[in-house]
């Protein structure tokens, strides 16, 4: 989605089968600065107060961003979703309108 390629594409430069799993997000950042992008990586180190948290992580800074969040309180996977730069975030399997339970870390991606 962030680079204009198919899955298809990009699922023959990595050993995971993504139909399972996904990839760590430096590997996810590494491949985007290969592919010839900028990035930004935005990492949360802890915060007292969760809502303000993740109002600060999600506020969007670059064209688009590869955000790494934990859905739920017990949920052992994070899950990592698409945020354009106007803050729309494309997530298949939770309602965006749903709050994460905490936003780990944000990729901005820049292209020009």
């Amino acid at each position: 989605m962030v680079l204009g390629k198919s899955e298809d594409e990009i699922d023959k430069h990595f050993l995971v089968d993504f139909n399972r799993k996904g990839v760590q997000i430096k590997a996810a950042k590494l491949y985007l600065i290969d592919s010839g992008l900028s990035v930004i990586e935005k990492k949360a180190e802890s915060s007292n107060d969760r809502k303000k948290h993740n109002k600060r992580m999600l506020t969007p800074f670059a064209h688009a961003h590869i955000v790494n969040v934990q859905p739920y309180v017990d949920d052992p996977a994070n899950h990592a979703v698409v945020m354009t730069r106007t803050g729309k975030i494309y997530d298949p399997s939770i309602d965006p309108a749903d709050e994460y339970y905490y936003v780990l870390n944000v990729l901005g991606i820049f292209w020009d």
